[in-house]
């Protein structure tokens, strides 16, 4: 079984552009993922326990490395 990770570009630009607005649709269409690998990821990293860690509304720096890792 073969697993496409997604690099860190892929993953941090997928995320600035769900804060815009834009459909997974149209994410995945712009990375070339699919709309389930997109909405997948994204609830994956969504729900890691570092994402919102700070309490103040901000993430910690680097705060996707330790979910990479986990991959």
């Amino acid at each position: 079984m073969r697993i496409d990770l997604w690099s860190d570009e892929e993953l941090l630009e997928a995320l600035t552009l769900v804060a815009q607005g834009w459909t997974r649709k149209a994410i995945g269409d712009r990375i070339g993922r699919s709309k389930n690998a997109v909405i997948g990821t994204l609830h994956r990293v969504q729900n890691e326990e570092v994402y919102g860690r700070t309490g103040d509304g901000t993430m910690p720096a680097e705060w996707w490395r330790d979910g990479l890792a986990k991959r």
